[in-house]
């Protein structure tokens, strides 16, 4: 059973390094990850590379959505929602986190499909889902 898991994650790591170029750069570089203030302790901290790869997603999600672009904001869900789907096998830690993976999971497949109908408002308002949905995770994952 594990192999098979194993399997799987490694499959779905290997798509995302395939469709999208700048994944595998990542991966492949020594670089550090990048840092983000924690205001509450006045300290860096390093935000994983699930963290960079949502932000850059969404930030191309946020710039076909301001440009009418149909095409990228449905790839840009798309993207989203394969991350999510290997980060819930990577990361699966509790059931209040799976509960907040399953909704952004939800959220994704909903960009997606107003993308797919070209309705922007619809899109619009998934994508402002998918912000309240990352700020509750993050702010669960914090308590913890």
């Amino acid at each position: 059973m594990r192999a098979g898991i194993s399997i799987a994650i490694l499959l779905c790591v290997g798509s995302l390094l395939i469709a999208n170029p700048q994944v595998r750069e990542t991966a492949n570089t020594a670089t550090p990850p990048t840092t983000v203030k924690d205001e509450a302790s006045d300290k860096d901290k390093p935000v994983s590379f699930w963290m960079e790869k949502k932000l850059e997603y969404s930030q191309t999600l946020l710039r076909g959505l301001a440009t009418g672009d149909f095409e990228a904001i449905e790839k840009s869900g798309r993207q989203l929602s394969t991350l999510n789907r290997v980060e819930g096998f990577v990361r699966n830690r509790n059931n209040n986190y799976r509960s907040h993976l399953n909704t952004f999971q939800q959220v994704c497949d909903e960009i997606v499909r107003q993308a797919k109908k070209e309705n922007l408002e619809g899109s619009t308002l998934a994508f402002n889902q998918l912000t309240v949905s990352c700020v509750n995770c993050h702010r669960s994952l914090r308590r913890e």
